[in-house]
């Protein structure tokens, strides 16, 4: 049976909508092929346990009148309220205990390609070049 959820966020192909039960549901892009979610907006999903994590749900079977077309930028306006709206909804909801939910992990930058050497043929090893081709004959 679906839900009835208000979209609270999308960014970066995943967002979070608040169930009318007042559970928070995680909705990722997969579900929605192609579109995306509009924060402030209605939504209706099933809700699906999702495994190992401590009884958190997630939206599939996604429809409503937030689900829009991917290509639909937001304006400055709509991503800033958007921003506000996710600050109030993550301290609310998603902090546990009144604890600050973890930062993503800072990874290091990919190390820089190793220069080409310089006096290398392509094609070289041994044998030399046309070492592969078959003699004439």
């Amino acid at each position: 049976m679906s839900t009835q959820c208000v979209c609270k966020t999308w960014s970066r192909g995943y967002g979070f909508a608040e169930a009318e039960t007042g559970e928070v549901v995680y909705v990722h892009a997969a579900e929605i092929p192609g579109m995306r979610l509009k924060a402030g907006s209605l939504i209706y999903c099933d809700l699906v346990p999702v495994e190992g994590h401590g009884g958190r749900v997630k939206g599939v079977n996604v429809s409503g009148p937030g689900v829009i077309p991917k290509e639909e930028k937001r304006t400055a306006d709509e991503f800033a309220d958007e921003k506000a709206e996710w600050r109030r909804f993550k301290e609310e909801k998603i902090a546990v205990d009144g604890a600050e939910p973890p930062k993503p992990k800072k990874t290091r930058a990919p190390a820089a390609a190793a220069p080409k050497r310089a006096g290398r043929v392509a094609g070289g090893g041994k044998g030399g070049k046309g070492a592969s081709a078959k003699p004439a004959g």
